[in-house]
């Protein structure tokens, strides 16, 4: 631990260069729209080089300091007594055996900082100002189709819905006429999309005084540096509306219920007689001389808890992952899409399940599923734990009816403008589920990219045979994941599912493109209090296996500044016993594959007779990540799952 004096000259430093970075944005927005290309160069420049510099520090700073708690203590005849104890929690104390307390006190309450520790607050509020500084630096790189006409990309499909949704009748917004025609990237995703886009449109055209960003028609194709601001800055509020408290609310839920896992796993060793802990915080079998063995992988970790010693550094892991996760920022800040908007509403969602919150939590749910279909990835895992709770419930159906009445109002709420006729609604499913595009689009790494490289399955069998087999191929991916968490509906065993579910749909599923994996990425995000390298090593993979169509956009140079910085992220995180073991070693080797792909790619020409080879190469060694993934994943979760609850006191 740092001295007194020394944490006090650190502290006021960090809070000179927040405050100095604080000024620098407000500053960078003025000078942004006197001389865009000018900004351009100083925060894409400058911006990543303070974020990687500052954040270790701040996030060691906090991570270090003796937290302040009031412990229990278990004697040996399992008598109780309240006393107030330091805790050291240090970054080589992050995890540790199932209910060792080697070192330090069972935690009860939630832990307090010290005086000499910024406060958790604080932290989370650098990491917030870091996260904006970082979109708004990919932002000012190219967006997908610039300068490419006649489509341009989805920077131009996001500005026609707000044409369209801003200057013609609800009633028009799915049918093709002859102001909406529908093979100029006609609207084709859920209503509160289109409700998001009409809301821009009106904000470009009444509030803002610009009707040429959305003028009908004669606004195709726009692309100047105006409406390229206005419309980086819309994805940058809706993450500061939506995603960013999402965040802090499923992580802060992450650690209370670690929190309480930890206690009950700690509470059942000591009343079994397995290491009991005397008066003084060690346990009775030996002392902590900081040797390797004191401290666990993340496979010893008791059902419930978190493999880091304190909530508070549970809640910043986990914001810190999901907040850097370079996947998220490049596709939403960089190729332009919303993203953020549907994810943010599954992990608010996730959060209320997390809090026994099942209303809130089916509410928030249908808002994703009504943002954006792709959400549907995670239906099943609502369904099953939704259900496995009623069930244990003492009055089932009331329960089922209950929830089935909440999502049947928010459905109604969200459609309510199309349930004018049955023809209406059934257009807007033809134009959600567009079947007729095939299996997958373009180069995707999953399991049917690779059958197709093998024996061009997508040649041999038609279109209603393909889906079928897919159908069939993800109920068995998934199902076994879904009956484990209908047998036993806990949040470990949610989050879990979540990911299996997720990325079964991800690899076998019908009509899958490369953004798809920012699905089970989120759902990584949210496991990484128990699987810090495997969820890292996850949501690496997945921006990788992107890789292709980000260089079409344009993002190597974002591509590879979000990737390091969420490499430092990571290596943060993770636990010094993870730092010093094998399966890191194995992590490194295979990042290491990835990056000699992409060496490969830039001094090894393609032959002309496979013009595609790298981006195939990439997108195969991806999907066998992703393959061994699965399979890791629903290995863990059957552990979690026959592993006994630990009774919470």
């Amino acid at each position: 631990m740092f001295p007194l004096p020394s944490l006090l000259l650190v502290s006021l430093f960090i809070t000179v260069i927040i405050v100095s970075i604080v000024t620098i944005i407000s500053l960078g927005c003025l000078l942004l729209l006197l001389f865009y290309s000018m900004e351009m160069f100083f925060i894409s420049v400058l911006s990543p080089v303070i974020i990687v510099c500052l954040a270790p520090l701040v996030f060691v700073l906090h991570v270090r300091q003796p937290i302040v708690c009031t412990s229990i203590s278990h004697s040996a005849s399992g008598g109780r007594q309240t006393d107030d104890c330091v805790c050291s929690v240090t970054i080589s104390r992050l995890s540790r055996q199932p209910g060792d307390l080697r070192g330090a006190q069972l935690c009860t309450t939630r832990p307090t900082m010290a005086t000499s520790s910024p406060p958790l607050w604080l932290c989370m509020v650098v990491l917030f100002a870091f996260a904006v500084v970082v979109r708004w630096s990919v932002g000012l790189h190219p967006h997908s189709g610039q300068g490419v006409p006649p489509k341009h990309g989805d920077f131009e499909a996001q500005r026609h819905w707000m044409e369209l949704t801003w200057h013609l009748p609800v009633s028009s917004w799915y049918w093709p006429g002859p102001d909406n025609d529908l093979l100029y990237w006609g609207l084709d995703y859920p209503p509160l999309t289109a409700y998001g886009s009409w809301l821009c449109g009106y904000v470009a055209d009444a509030v803002l005084g610009h009707p040429e960003w959305v003028a009908l028609h004669t606004s195709r194709g726009a692309e100047g540096p105006d409406i390229k601001l206005f419309m980086r800055a819309t994805v940058l509020v809706a993450d500061l509306v939506l995603l960013f408290p999402a965040i802090w609310a499923l992580a802060s839920a992450i650690a209370a219920s670690a929190r309480q896992g930890e206690v009950g796993a700690a509470s059942k060793r000591t009343h079994t007689g397995k290491g009991s802990v005397d008066g003084g915080g060690n346990e009775g079998d030996g002392g902590d001389d900081g040797s390797p063995d004191d401290v666990a992988t993340t496979s010893a970790c008791p059902p419930g808890a978190s493999v880091y010693a304190s909530s508070s550094v549970t809640l910043l892991v986990v914001a810190a992952v999901m907040l850097f996760s370079p996947g998220l920022i490049l596709i939403d800040h960089g190729h332009f899409q919303y993203n953020g908007v549907s994810l943010g509403l599954v992990a608010a969602a996730m959060a209320a399940v997390l809090r026994k919150r099942d209303w809130t939590a089916s509410a928030l749910f249908v808002l994703a599923l009504n943002y954006k279909q792709m959400c549907l990835y995670f239906a099943p895992v609502y369904f099953f734990y939704l259900l496995g709770k009623s069930l244990a419930s003492p009055r089932p159906l009331v329960t089922v009816a209950a929830i089935g009445v909440v999502v049947i109002a928010t459905f109604a709420v969200c459609w309510l403008p199309f349930l004018t006729s049955v023809d209406h609604v059934l257009q807007i499913l033809h134009r959600l589920f567009p079947f007729s595009r095939g299996l997958f689009e373009d180069k995707v790494a999953n399991f049917w990219f690779v059958v197709d490289t093998a024996i061009k399955l997508r040649r041999r069998l038609p279109i209603a045979v393909l889906s079928k087999l897919s159908l069939g191929t993800t109920l068995v991916a998934f199902l076994p994941s879904c009956a484990m968490l209908l047998r036993k509906p806990t949040g470990e065993q949610f989050l879990y599912s979540s990911l299996v579910v997720s990325l079964s749909f991800f690899l076998f599923s019908f009509q899958v493109h490369e953004k798809s994996v920012l699905i089970p990425a989120m759902a990584a995000g949210a496991l990484v209090h128990r699987e810090p390298l495997a969820a890292c090593w996850f949501i690496a993979m997945s921006t990788f296996s992107m890789y292709p169509l980000l260089e079409k956009d344009g993002l190597p140079t974002a591509y590879i500044g979000t990737m390091l910085l969420f490499g430092v992220t990571a290596y943060l995180v993770l636990p010094q016993a993870t730092l010093r073991s094998r399966h890191f070693l194995v992590c490194c080797l295979s990042l290491f594959g990835a990056a000699m792909l992409h060496v490969l790619a830039l001094v090894v020409p393609p032959p002309a007779r496979l013009p595609h080879i790298h981006v195939v190469a990439m997108c195969l060694y991806s999907a066998a990540h992703f393959l061994v993934f699965w399979v890791y994943f629903n290995l863990r979760q059957y552990l979690n799952f026959v592993a006994p609850k630990p009774k919470t006191q």
